[in-house]
């Protein structure tokens, strides 16, 4: 499978819509509020029956937000989540789409895109974050967008550190020196980055003194 196409079947494990609910996604995505009457009329089914069950999937999903208007008739409008919107682009294989998305509400994953991500060529390291963002959606979790991004960069970032550490200790000539340039240019720019990745760092360096220590328990009680 190509690329996007992998990411697609990575997020629709976590929800699978058929396709009037894709339809209906589809048109949500370019109108900011629609009722269900609407939605039917720019979709090209035929049968109003096929939208209303659609979309009563998508809310029972969390894929949609229900807005219900105080009026005579109690109108009832829907809108497309933000999870929901990067969900719909990525099964429909339009990660463009999906970073634009992205990049326009978290100034946190512009940085990261920006400075990582195309830096390196690490495109699979977005995985991580689309799927916390659509999981958090269909969960119908509060979520701090900024956070998240920064939870799953700090992670990013050290898996790499990682690589690049036992590529050293194992002597393997794969080690990468563009990765730790990337990493110090963005730790110098950006203090957000800085201070996950120390922290994470210090993670590894305690748990490598409890396993040192241990070890070296372990060696005296064997030598005495």
């Amino acid at each position: 499978m190509s690329p996007i196409s992998d990411i697609a079947f990575t997020v629709l494990r976590h929800v699978s819509i058929s396709k009037s609910e894709v339809k209906c996604l589809d048109i949500l995505a370019n109108n900011e509020t629609l009722n269900a009457y609407e939605i039917w009329k720019l979709s090209d089914y035929k049968h109003y029956a096929t939208i209303l069950r659609a979309i009563k999937k998508l809310k029972d999903k969390n894929l949609v937000n229900e807005i219900v208007l105080e009026t005579s008739r109690n109108a009832t409008y829907y809108s497309i989540k933000f999870g929901s919107k990067l969900y719909y682009y990525l099964i429909t294989e339009n990660e463009i789409k999906a970073i634009e998305l992205l990049k326009s509400e978290s100034k946190k994953f512009n940085e990261f895109y920006e400075g990582f991500i195309l830096a390196i060529n690490a495109h699979y390291s977005l995985i991580g974050i689309y799927e916390r963002i659509i999981s958090l959606t269909i969960k119908n979790e509060k979520y701090d967008l900024e956070k998240v991004i920064e939870e799953n960069a700090s992670d990013t970032i050290v898996d790499y550190l990682n690589d690049v550490v036992n590529d050293i200790v194992y002597n393997r000539t794969t080690y990468d020196n563009e990765v730790i340039q990337t990493i110090l240019y963005l730790s110098k720019k950006y203090t957000w980055i800085y201070n996950v990745t120390m922290e994470k760092i210090k993670g590894s360096l305690d748990w490598g003194k409890k396993l040192y220590d241990s070890y070296t328990n372990i060696r005296s009680m064997i030598e005495t």
